[in-house]
Parts: C-alpha cells; structure tokens; sequence
C-alpha cells in the first residue's frame, strides 16, 4: 500500500498523471479520455492502479501503445498487471495467462471453480446442429477459464467442472440465438464458470444432506481431496486445473464410509474425426472393451450424427446389452450375453453429441483384464440411427456388426461395411469399482419369495417382457426352448441381487435369426433350488 505515482503515456505522447487517492478524469484529448485511479483498495488494503481509456466523440481511441508508468515508490515491490475489459483489440505486451483468477475467487474460504469444456456441439431448436470452431476441445480446459496463483501465490482454482456448452434453463425474459436454444425451446446453451460453479453448489448440497454437520472447510477439503485427474488435467493441483475435475460422487462416498470409489471411461475411436454408419433394424453393432478395473459398468455414450441427416428413424427403443468375447472375425467377437438387456428410448436421444445411457440396469460387473463387447441393436425392423464413427486413421479393429447371420469385425471384408471398414464406433463405457452399493432399492419393496411372471405381451411380435423376482442374491439362468425341448437361447446366466429383473426377447435364436412362429416355453433356474417354466406364443 506504498504511495506511488502513476502516469499514462499515450501513442502520441498524451500524458495524464495522477498521485495518491487522485482519481479525476483527464480532459479529452485528441487520443482519447483517460480515467487514471491510483488508490488502496479497501478489499486487500493494497495499492490499486486502474486506467481506462474511452473517446468523448465516439471515435475509438488512439492506435498504437499505451504506457502506464509507476514511479516513486518507497521500498521495492512485485506489481500485477491485468487487462481487465476491452471492446477493441487490446492486449498486455509481455503478458501472460497467469494470476488471471479474479475476486472474490482469490479470498482464501471461496471455492474458486474453474471450466472444462462439456461437449463441442449440440442440437439446435431450428432442426440444425451448431459446434464451437476449431478443433474439439471436450473434456480439456475452457479457454476463459481464470488461471492462478492468485498474486501472492495461493492455489486457485480450486477445482474445475464442466462450464462450456451447458444446456440449462430458459428465461421467458431472455432472447438469446436461436442457434443455442435447444430443442423443447425451454433450455439453452450457456458457458461460463458462472455454468461450472452450480455443479459444485449441486455436489455441496448432496454433501450436506449426507452430513449436515460438515463445515464449510471440510466441504472444500473433500471436494479437492477426491476431484479427478486424467490426461487433460495432467499432474495435480496445478494452476489451471486447481486439484483436478470435480467427483461429487466420490466426494459424498467419503462422507458416508471409508470405501474407497474409481471410475474410468474406456474409449477407443479417435477424437477430432468424424464419419457416419447406420445401424438398421437387421443389424447389431458392437465394441469390445479391456477394462484394467473391475466394476460395475454403469453407463455408456453413443454419439448420434447431426440433425440434417436424419439420424434417428422409428420408434426404438435403443437397445443396450453386454457380451463376452469369443474368438473369431480378425479381433474378437461377441460371445454369450450377460445381465440385463437395457432399452433406451428414442425419445431421449441428442443428435450431433455424446449421450450417456444409465447402463446400471444392465446388473453386470467386468472383471479386469478381461474383454467384453457393449452390443447395439434397435427394437424394430423399421427403426434405424445413424451413429458417428471416427475415419479410421487409428483403427483399433474393436467394432464389430453382427449380419444377420453372423458377428464380422469392421475390418472383416464379410462385415459389408465397405468404407467403414476401419473406423471406430464413437461408444464409450464408463466403469466404477466400489465396494458400496451402486444403486439402492427400498427394503419394502424387496420380494419375499422366487417368483416367475407371465411374459407380457403374450402372444407378441415383435418383443415380450419376462419378469421374476428373487429374494436373495443367487445364480439364476433364463432359458428359452423350443416345443421339442431344444434350447433356443440363453436370455441370462450369472449371479444377480435380490430384486425384481426384466428381460425382452425379440424373437431371435442365439444367432440373432429370428425363430418360427409359435409356442416357446421359459424357464427361470436358481441356485437355490427354485425352477419355474411358463409358455409363450410369438406370432410374425
């Protein structure tokens, strides 16, 4: 808070000068009108100079540099210095990027939230896709993203969460772009970190209904204590990640037990290219994944193509499964199906953009270091989405599609996928290894006893819904066979939670043929002991 002196010199040699506590405004003059503020700042009790420079007539001020000089100063000291607001091109010479984490981010108790990027396209109301330009930076850091220290070399940001491309509420008041306004028309595209800060409003309140007793420090510990680093991020905290991404997840673990909580996405297309493939009703798709964690698999992400081609047709729903690998077509196929199938409806479905599909009730748990495939399919013969792929340039040989008759890798010449032939399906995984429980129904609602349930609908075509109920956790098979006993396919075989579990059979062999019409029996098999078999009639 030393007194100084400080002068603005102007391309023209234009001086205005102003000493301690002096804040008037300089006449105007023929490069422009100076406002010179040479203070100390109540906030911090330091020494703040601030210049701007305007034009009375409403000419742009003059071209060229503009100098600010500080002189006279009793004992030597560091000076920032920050650009903090041009409407014309404007810009520090020999500056940089650091310390630009501004108030009231820089107070030492404030969580200073920072912004990556959520996605690099997005639908539009008006039936077009829009991007950001240049290339993809999803999942890296937002380019106005504030970077630290702060000016006396405290860690800020703190953290980061997604603040680029999110799709929050409209204001009946506001009067953006159409190009942001999503379709529905009630939500918009918005970015900023004033669009990251809410992520962690949202992860402090779930925090706090865990433990309401937390204070406002322990909350800032657990978030930058459990927030994550990836490629992006490098090594943590540094200063334009702060600690890394939020995890509210593995925040709230925290709180409620010592158990421990990872959760990694498996990706293998290559980012920044794009392709297309259309997955018709005779056709399924797959990609093989290696997860080097066990867990749960609890969500996977399908990026559709863009709005002008059409990319979802019919009524769906999308249908999600799991597959063991076998071996064959150049890198792996899929084998026998595991856990439940997942439906997905169209309804739900973003074009131009990732959509992550809750893949909880699948039921299936991936062990490390083995491979399984996430199979695609759609319900009906005359539904079809057209999915984004990357152009091959980094196969993987991981995608593979199933014919009709048979699963062929992309780069099988038997695939028929021609031009697709080593592209990589833009499908994502998202596995979590815990030992707590990742979904959790009520105690109430828990069955009491084994149960097997008529399929609805029955007679059906092109699908039907097997349910039954277990009371304990148990190997269950599910089975369908043919009026001669043979077995037609195996719709589960594994161990599964107490709970009520669905299954949809769409008439297919274990081939994906479609069977005969006719009467099929299922049976339900546990380990306790309990069998069950009802009839079913499928009619084409």
């Amino acid at each position: 808070n030393q007194e100084v002196t400080a002068t603005v010199t102007s391309p023209n040699g234009v001086t205005w000068t102003r000493t301690n506590n002096q804040t008037p405004r300089s006449p105007t003059t023929t490069d422009g009108t100076i406002d010179l503020y040479n203070y100390v700042a109540v906030q911090n009790s330091l020494r703040n100079v601030f210049m701007q420079v305007s034009d009375a007539q409403g000419t742009a001020p003059a071209s060229g540099t503009w100098k600010l000089t500080i002189s006279n100063p009793t004992v030597t000291a560091n000076y920032d210095a920050w650009l903090g607001h041009a409407t014309m091109n404007a810009t520090l010479v020999n500056g940089d990027n650091n310390k630009s984490v501004g108030m009231p981010g820089t107070s030492n108790s404030a969580i200073t939230v920072g912004s990556y990027v959520a996605k690099w396209g997005w639908p539009s109301s008006d039936g077009n896709n829009y991007s950001y330009g240049g290339s993809d930076r999803t999942s890296n850091i937002s380019l106005f993203s504030g970077i630290g220290p702060t000016r006396d070399n405290r860690q800020k940001p703190d953290l980061v969460a997604p603040g680029q491309a999110i799709v929050a509420a409209l204001s009946t008041s506001a009067t953006p772009t159409s190009a942001y306004v999503v379709p529905g028309s009630k939500h918009v595209v918005s970015q900023g970190t004033s669009m990251a800060t809410p992520h962690v409003a949202g992860a402090v309140a779930l925090m706090l209904q865990a433990n309401p007793a937390l204070t406002a420090a322990q909350i800032k510990n657990l978030l930058i204590n459990t927030a994550d680093a990836d490629a992006f991020t490098s090594t943590v905290p540094n200063n334009t990640w702060g600690h890394g991404k939020l995890d509210a997840l593995e925040a709230v673990v925290k709180i409620v037990s010592t158990a421990s909580i990872t959760r990694k996405v498996f990706a293998y297309d290559l980012p920044g290219t794009n392709q297309v493939v259309t997955l018709p009703g005779t056709k399924k798709f797959a990609v093989k994944i290696s997860p080097d964690i066990s867990g749960r698999l609890t969500g996977i992400h399908l990026n559709l193509t863009i709005q002008s081609q059409n990319p979802i047709s019919g009524t769906g729903p999308l249908v999600c499964e799991v597959y063991t690998n076998t071996t064959g077509s150049l890198a792996g196929i899929p084998g026998t199906k595991v856990g439940n199938t997942v439906n997905h409806p169209f309804a739900q479905l973003s074009t131009g953009t990732n959509n992550y599909i809750d893949m909880l009730g699948a039921d299936v748990t991936l062990s490390s270091g083995t491979d399984y495939h996430i199979v695609l399919s759609v319900a009906n013969p005359t539904d079809q989405l057209i999915i984004r792929t990357d152009d091959g340039s980094g196969s993987t040989n991981r995608s593979s599609v199933f014919t009709g008759t048979a699963w062929y890798n992309f780069s099988d010449a038997s695939s028929g996928m021609g031009a697709q032939s080593s592209a990589n399906l833009r499908l994502r995984a998202t596995v979590t290894n815990s030992s707590l429980p990742l979904s959790v129904s009520s105690s109430e609602n828990q069955p009491v006893s084994y149960s097997l349930s008529q399929n609805y609908p029955n007679p059906f075509n092109p699908s039907t819904t097997i349910e039954y109920s277990i009371p304990e956790r148990s190997a269950v098979k599910l089975i369908v066979f043919d009026l001669l006993g043979r077995q037609v396919v195996s719709l589960f075989e594994g161990e599964q939670l107490p709970g009520t579990h669905m299954f949809q059979w769409f008439g297919r062999d274990a081939l994906g043929r479609s069977v005969a019409s006719g009467v099929y029996f299922y049976r339900l098999e546990t380990s306790s002991g309990y069998t069950a078999t009802k009839l079913m009639t499928f009619l084409k």
